[in-house]
């Protein structure tokens, strides 16, 4: 197991093949997915979570420092959802991004995990600026990402859908 970031609460690993169920279990959680512009409320297959996996595997391959992670509980290494730092919707951009099994909604796990990833971002990955989308209905989304120091910086175009846009910028920049 490769950890890649530890929280006081948290730890992000990389993912593994056995973590196929937890990605069966959130995308087809319908209230998980109530704000993924993506969601088109059919199931999910286990064969289609697992070829995530290996796209997931190649990512990390291709983009070393940046990923979709498993977020893990420290205190009984219980997963919980997966955090991520990719390219934004097939773009030179960094996001952050988020989805957690609905009993860990409102523990701050998300603030936590995303304060993380910012420094982590910036700190090691030396990133200029760090983004994220969310739909604009998706209020809980949005009071992370400013808790994590993003601003808005207007409303774009991602993923198939009409979002808000934050931004930070990393202040060691020149």
């Amino acid at each position: 197991m490769k950890k890649i970031i530890e929280t006081r609460r948290l730890y992000l690993k990389e993912f593994t093949r056995a973590d196929h169920m937890l990605l069966y279990e959130l995308d087809n959680d319908p209230e998980v997915m109530r704000y993924i512009s993506t969601y088109t409320g059919k199931e999910t297959t286990i064969s289609q979570c697992k070829a995530s996996i290996e796209r997931t595997f190649q990512y990390y391959k291709n983009n070393p420092g940046l990923g979709l992670w498993v977020t893990c509980l420290k205190e009984t290494d219980e997963p919980i959802g997966w955090t991520t730092l990719k390219h934004l919707d097939d773009t030179d951009e960094i996001e952050i991004g988020y989805r957690y099994l609905k009993k860990y909604w409102g523990c701050g796990y998300a603030t936590e995990a995303s304060c993380a990833l910012v420094e982590y971002g910036f700190n090691k990955l030396k990133l200029k600026k760090i983004t994220a989308v969310a739909l604009p209905e998706n209020k809980a989304s949005i009071r992370v990402l400013e808790k994590a120091g993003l601003h808005f910086s207007g409303m774009a175009h991602y993923y198939g859908a009409d979002v808000v846009y934050y931004v930070i910028e990393n202040p060691m920049n020149d």
